[in-house]
């Protein structure tokens, strides 16, 4: 197998890809969730395409398969395309094709035009919806890498249609947050010098870099955004490329494909915050190491040697033991917050924070009925609760 190849390439991808994952889940000031998510979504989404990659005979049909699973893998909305190039390095990119633009609308089966995730415009956003009269749904504040983000849903009434609908809106290289449920009804968008700020309530603030939202709104083809695309928009959305999932692995292959499956898709479930801490990454990545080589190794032995080789893999990647308790309902004292995300409807409180016993990412999730701020201080995430008679 060539050195500079695509199966070589997808190798050294999904090793790095568990290297990344382990190292990230025990440091928990370097743990980005979302990324971990996306890698481990990545590896759930291609794990028979992989192995069907390393169990190909004769061993030339491995290229063009391989070049069709990395070309999937580019092009699914689960995965990031530049973390394959960061990942694997600038030689994966001739393998994976040119960049897929998503074009910013498209039509459902009936025809309505819909939007795509698109760059904040505060004027259109006030034209379709009344948001002095938004309100929150849940608000999310976490640390990605060396920067922070927000995730905002409001509800907001239409100006052109009966009942509400739903703004997901995200802002990147956040510089200033402050939030109090209290004041959680009405909202502003605007511009912030070369960035931009939400305003909620009378004194909440989200202000940073840039932004984007998704419209969740079943009408939104008879707003005046949606009118106005209506006539240019043709295209339906274009399915991904398929890697040709008929070519499956089968026998001791497809038993070690599934173990590494379930393992990814027990990472993955931290896409959910209170699931930090609870799914034994650490332990996973440990056994995962090497993961891509190992297969690739035990395929290119003797037919004897390469069932025996798999039976060990698949009971090695299984071997992991089950998930931690729930998150609890407790901060430890000295406890550095790395997310903090509110939902309004049962007042739940979930928090991501840096273990200070062993330095682990660790969850907590409680429901406080009172009064809830949270803020930034420096480059500290600030979480307070209490009765509002108090403030």
């Amino acid at each position: 197998m060539r050195a500079d190849g695509a199966a070589a390439t997808l190798v050294r991808l999904l090793d790095r890809s568990v290297e990344r994952i382990g190292g990230m889940a025990v440091d928990g000031r370097s743990f980005d969730r979302d990324e971990v998510a996306r890698i481990a979504g990545a590896w759930d989404e291609r794990a028979y395409g992989f192995f069907a990659v390393v169990g190909m005979r004769p061993r030339l049909l491995r290229e063009p398969r391989a070049r069709g699973v990395l070309r999937a893998m580019a092009a699914s909305r689960r995965t990031d395309r530049d973390w394959m190039v960061r990942t694997a390095g600038a030689g994966i990119e001739p393998l994976i094709g040119r960049r897929r633009r998503e074009p910013p609308y498209h039509r459902d089966f009936l025809g309505r035009v819909r939007p795509a995730v698109l760059p904040v415009d505060g004027d259109a956003l006030a034209a379709d919806y009344d948001l002095p009269k938004a309100s929150v749904d849940w608000l999310t504040v976490e640390r990605t890498g060396g920067d922070l983000r927000a995730n905002l849903a409001l509800g907001v009434p239409r100006r052109y249609d009966h009942e509400a609908a739903q703004l997901h809106l995200t802002v990147d290289g956040l510089r200033d947050v402050w939030f109090d449920s209290a004041d959680a009804t009405g909202a502003d968008v605007r511009r912030h010098g070369a960035g931009l700020e939400i305003r909620i309530g009378a004194e909440g603030l989200l202000r940073g870099r840039a932004a984007v939202v998704l419209p969740l709104d079943a009408q939104w083809h008879l707003s005046r955004a949606g009118r106005a695309v209506d006539r240019i928009t043709v295209r339906k959305r274009r399915p991904a490329p398929d890697d040709d999932p008929r070519q499956w692995p089968s026998g001791r292959l497809w038993d070690a494909a599934s173990a590494f499956r379930e393992a990814m898709r027990r990472i993955h479930r931290v896409r959910r915050a209170e699931e930090v801490g609870r799914i034994p990454i650490a332990e996973l990545c440990e056994v995962l190491e090497g993961a891509g080589s190992r297969a690739l190794a035990a395929s290119d032995g003797p037919a004897d040697d390469a069932d025996r080789a798999f039976r060990i893999l698949t009971q090695r990647w299984s071997s992991v033991g089950p998930d931690g308790p729930e998150a609890g309902e407790n901060l430890p004292e000295g406890a550095e917050l790395t997310l903090m995300m509110y939902v309004a409807e049962t007042r739940a409180v979930t928090v991501n924070y840096v273990d200070p016993a062993d330095g682990r990412p660790q969850a907590a999730k409680m429901t406080w009925p009172d009064r809830i701020l949270m803020g930034k201080d420096g480059d500290e995430l600030t979480l307070t609760e209490g009765d509002p008679s108090h403030f």
